[in-house]
């Protein structure tokens, strides 16, 4: 009989200590971000790059007539609705033993009411390109976008 009071016991205890843990969650955002891919095409300019107009898009491309490498992402974007908000976008490029040659981030904003992100950036490499296959990654708030491949000839 003693037993069971104290089996009883113990297991009230157990099951008030149990029930007053408080669980700490992380604030999630009410702002959840739906970015989705329109378009990701690659060209080459010099360091200023080249208006829409004159852009020649390609996945292959003469390693002697690079100076940099240039990527044209444009995203859609399904928060109209919702307020200004930030989209981190980083680009990943591989040579072709898939070993990171050059890794960049930066954020960018994202205007309530605003349906298309355009965004463009240029890579240039600092041994000078070399033949071979390049891939690039694009990412919106580390989701991936895309991936492009290239040859260099």
């Amino acid at each position: 009989m003693i037993k069971h009071k104290y089996l009883i016991t113990y297991l009230i205890v157990f099951m008030l200590f149990s029930c007053s843990k408080t669980v700490v969650r992380e604030e999630v955002s009410t702002v959840e971000k739906k970015i989705f891919l329109k378009s990701a095409k690659i060209y080459t300019a010099d360091e200023k790059g080249l208006e829409k107009s004159k852009r020649i898009y390609n996945s292959i491309f003469e390693v002697h007539a690079i100076d940099y490498l240039w990527f044209e992402l444009i995203v859609k974007n399904e928060n109209t609705n919702q307020a200004d908000a930030k989209v981190k976008i980083r680009e990943e490029w591989f040579n072709q033993s898939n070993l990171l040659v050059s890794s960049y981030s930066r954020e960018l904003n994202l205007p309530q009411g605003k349906n298309f992100l355009e965004f463009s950036a240029g890579f240039k490499k600092e041994n000078d390109w070399q033949k071979g296959n390049y891939t690039l990654k694009l990412y919106a708030n580390n989701k991936l976008l895309c991936t492009k491949q290239i040859e260099l000839l």
